[in-house]
């Protein structure tokens, strides 16, 4: 299984607000210039996990901290809409997990990352992309494409054999 681990640091800035940090391996930016996780084609499905940190400033996930769905802008309203995405789980005050599938047709995910600070009240979210190769098909594309080969295969024997 592929795995994904993304880190969210916030900072105040001088009036006070938060501004956020996202690392993902090698790459990092902040708002305008999140980096994007490109899964490439016919990867498969890739766990992530998306935590706070270091130094989390008393910012914690929100209740209803991950908003995704298919298209080219973030999402404006809560929940996930996309079959793309099993098994999200919030772990604890600072990580959450979720199951890109990475199938059929390539499409961007774009979702949104919910946060609260020390008194509950919500701080600015943060809003990257994810880029899905697609790709890996499913068991009725298998089924299919294999029954078409051998229905082929059964046709070309007796036009050169009969």
């Amino acid at each position: 299984m592929n795995e994904q681990f993304l880190t969210a640091t916030p900072k105040r800035n001088p009036s006070g607000a938060i501004e956020w940090t996202l690392s993902h391996g090698t790459k990092s930016g902040g708002h305008g210039h999140f980096p994007s996780v490109a899964l490439l084609k016919k990867s498969g499905a890739h766990h992530f996990t998306i935590s706070i940190g270091p130094d989390r400033l008393g910012i914690e996930f929100s209740k209803d901290p991950l908003w995704i769905h298919e298209g080219s802008t973030c999402p404006t309203q809560s929940g996930i809409d996309s079959a793309q995405i099993k098994g999200f789980k919030r772990l604890n005050d600072t990580q959450i997990f979720f199951t890109d599938l990475n199938k059929g047709d390539a499409v961007d995910l774009w979702y949104q990352l919910n946060f609260v600070d020390g008194d509950g009240k919500p701080v600015t979210p943060l809003d990257p992309e994810i880029k899905n190769g697609g790709g890996t098909g499913n068991l009725y594309t298998a089924v299919f494409v294999l029954a078409a080969a051998a229905a082929l295969a059964y046709v070309a024997y007796f036009a050169f054999y009969k």
